[in-house]
Formats: C-alpha cells, structure tokens, sequence
C-alpha cells in the first residue's frame, strides 16, 4: 500500500469488517533521521495509522510509528526487502566493476529534503570527482525527471559537462536500484534515500553527502562514523576514504554502522521474515 491519506482508515474499516488483516510495509526508511532528537517528531501523514500489522527497515522506524501514533496491533522490524537474497543476481560477486559509483539523488524541490542548491552542488562535486580520478565512472540515478533539471540552465550545464566527460551515464529512473548497488563498487548519495541505506545492509560501500552541513546535527551524523558528510572538504575525505583505505578499516566501519542502522535485522532475510511473521498471524 502506499496511500496514508483519509481513505485509508475507510478502507481498512471495511476490510477488518470482513476478517481480513492489513500489512503494511513501509518502503522509505525513516523521516525522524534529520535530527538526534528523532524520538520528538512525528509525521503528520502518517499520524494514526491503521493498519493491524506494520513492517519497517528498522528500529529508527520503528521509532517513527510509535512516535505517529500508529494504532497497529504489532510492529515489526524486518530490514529492507531489497536486502533480500531473493534479489541476488546470478554470479553476484562477478558483477560489482571496479571504479564504477553509483550517485543517487533525493527529489528534486526548492522545498524538498534537499534544495536547488544542494543539487548542484552534488553535480560539482562529481565533476570533481571525475577530474580527481581519471579511471572513475559514475553512474547517476534521478529521482525526479530529467526534463526538471534542464529548464533551469545552469543544472543542465553541468548535467551536459558531465556527459561531455564519457564517465557519466543517467540511467533512466525506473532502474532498480538494487540492481545498480549489485554492480557497483561504491554508492554516493544525497540525503537520506532510502537505496543508500540498502547498500549498507548490503554492506557495500556507501555514504551521504551533506556539502552545505543542513544535516550536521542529524541523527545518522551522531551515531554513525563514516557515512555522511558535513561540508565539501569531508566529502571529499569519504570518498578517499572509501577509495583508499585499508580492507579492513573499511570493513569494520561499514560493519559498525550497519549494526547499528539494522541491528539484528542482519540476521535474517526481509522477505523470509515478513512472509513468515505473515503466516503466524493467520
């Protein structure tokens, strides 16, 4: 389901009048990660919610349905589906090409998690990148479409800058994203989408870039170590971090972090998880 609004209460109205049940599995991760204090906030869309059972990457959201007020029987914490090995590709560990980035962005609005500006300033910085290191190739995943961009000229500019290099590929939107992190070494990421966190618990490289600092204060800045930045220069420092540092280091770090995004949803697999918490309730 994706429909919060009022018609929801209706239709599970109705449909618990019928002995049916509804699950409800949230597909973004979390809105209360832009700040420390996450446990102050809820989400008036999602206030009330009425489903009888609910499922969530993880404890933050969790955290997020209890703060709404969700009126579910049960909460669950099943990880993220496309963490499944349901997913994995034949040949899966073939299939990551060295060098290869996959950059993601959040929607594209003067209002949105990230504004115009922070856009751009995410396409200079993979224009950097690119200049820093001539094996680079960057594979970059819009949220929004690619028309938005080009009325405005100076995001086509840069946009068209980065094609002219032969490093850069737009995919086209609807490309899923597992797919990409499968063949990728190393996912960039805009606050906070919800694929950059799949590849951490995928336990691929993966961080957030925060060049103007908006998220210094954010709940993923304080409790993780190496999975977002605060300026430009710190973004720049993660990425050679990701590129350049022992094995081991990076290991340990993505380990830490995901332990401590997931906790034990690392034990076991989403779906698995959800079909079986489903068949128990019946």
């Amino acid at each position: 389901m994706h429909n919060f609004g009022l018609s929801h209460f209706v239709r599970n109205y109705f449909l618990n009048n019928t002995e049916s049940k509804v699950f409800l599995y949230k597909h973004s991760f979390s809105e209360n990660v832009f700040s420390q204090n996450y446990k102050l906030y809820c989400h008036s869309i999602f206030t009330y919610n009425c489903h009888d059972y609910e499922f969530h990457m993880s404890k933050i959201g969790a955290q997020m349905s209890l703060s709404n007020k969700s009126a579910a029987k049960k909460i669950y914490i099943s990880g993220p589906v496309w963490g499944s090995s349901l997913f994995d590709q034949k040949n899966n560990k073939n299939l990551q090409k060295k060098d290869h980035i996959l950059a993601l962005t959040s929607t594209f609005s003067a209002h949105g998690v990230n504004g115009y500006n922070e856009h751009f300033l995410y396409f200079q910085y993979l224009n950097d990148l690119l200049s820093l290191n001539k094996k680079l190739k960057i594979i970059l995943k819009l949220k929004s479409d690619l028309a938005w961009y080009y009325k405005y000229p100076d995001y086509k500019n840069i946009l068209k800058k980065l094609e002219s290099s032969k490093r850069f590929f737009i995919v086209k939107k609807n490309t899923m994203a597992r797919k990409l992190i499968d063949e990728t070494e190393m996912t960039i990421s805009m606050p906070f989408t919800t694929p950059c966190f799949e590849a951490l618990y995928l336990k691929k490289k993966s961080f957030f870039i925060d060049i103007s600092g908006n998220y210094s204060k954010s709940l993923i800045s304080v409790k993780t170590n190496n999975f977002i930045s605060c300026n430009y220069k710190s973004s720049i420092n993660l990425f050679d971090f990701y590129q350049n540092n022992s094995d081991r280091n990076i290991k340990n770090t993505i380990i830490k972090n995901s332990n401590y995004v997931f906790g034990k949803t690392m034990n076991h697999d989403p779906i698995n998880y959800i079909m079986k918490k489903i068949n128990e309730t019946e």
